[in-house]
C-alpha cells in the first residue's frame, strides 16, 4: 500500500533515544530531536559510529594483498584529513577521525607485517621444494608432449560431443 508508513521501520517508536538517520542532525533540528542529549553523549555516539564505519571499510584480517591495500587506502584517507583545508564542520569531523584512523593504522600495520611474513615464509618453502625437485632431476614435462596430449584430449571431447548431438 503506497502512502502508508511501516511502523516497524520507524526507530522512534521503539526507542526515543535511537534517532536513526537524524542522530547527527545539527542546528534547530538537532536541538528539537535531541533536547536532553549532552555534548559528551553526542561525541561518544559519533565516535562509536565513525569507528564502526572505519572497521567496515578497512578489514584487519585476510591475505597480505588485502591488508596491504587496506593499509594504503587508510593512509590516503588519513593524509587527506591531516593535510586538508577544512571549514568548521569538516575540521570537527577530521579531529574525530584522525585518532580513529591512526589507531586502525597501527592495527593494520601489525597484521600486515605478520600476515606477509607468514605468507613469505610459506612461499619461500614452496620455492625451495620446487627448486629441490628440479635440481634432483625430477620429472620435467616436455612442452611439446604436453601440447600433443592436450590436443588429443580436446579432439576426443569434441568428437564425443559431436556424436551425442548427431543421435
Amino acid at each position: 500500500m503506497k502512502g502508508f508508513v511501516n511502523a516497524e521501520s520507524i526507530n522512534l517508536l521503539d526507542d526515543p533515544k535511537d534517532l536513526g538517520e537524524f542522530q547527527n542532525a545539527g542546528g534547530w533540528l538537532g536541538a528539537f530531536l535531541n533536547p536532553f542529549d549532552s555534548n559528551k553523549e553526542r561525541k561518544k555516539r559519533e565516535a562509536t559510529t565513525s569507528k564502526a564505519e572505519v572497521n567496515a571499510r578497512y578489514p584487519a584480517t585476510g591475505s597480505c594483498a588485502i591488508l596491504t591495500r587496506s593499509s594504503e587506502r587508510l593512509d590516503e584517507e588519513l593524509s587527506g584529513y591531516v593535510n586538508g583545508d577544512f571549514n568548521r564542520k569538516e575540521r570537527k569531523v577530521a579531529e574525530r577521525m584522525i585518532p580513529i584512523l591512526e589507531d586502525k593504522q597501527i592495527i593494520l600495520d601489525e597484521n600486515t607485517d605478520s600476515q606477509c611474513d607468514s605468507e613469505g615464509q610459506q612461499s619461500s618453502e614452496l620455492k625451495g621444494l620446487f627448486a629441490s625437485q628440479t635440481q634432483d632431476g625430477g620429472n620435467k614435462a616436455n612442452p611439446t608432449a604436453v601440447l600433443v596430449v592436450g590436443g588429443l584430449v580436446l579432439t576426443a571431447v569434441a568428437f564425443g560431443i559431436y556424436k551425442i548431438i548427431k543421435r
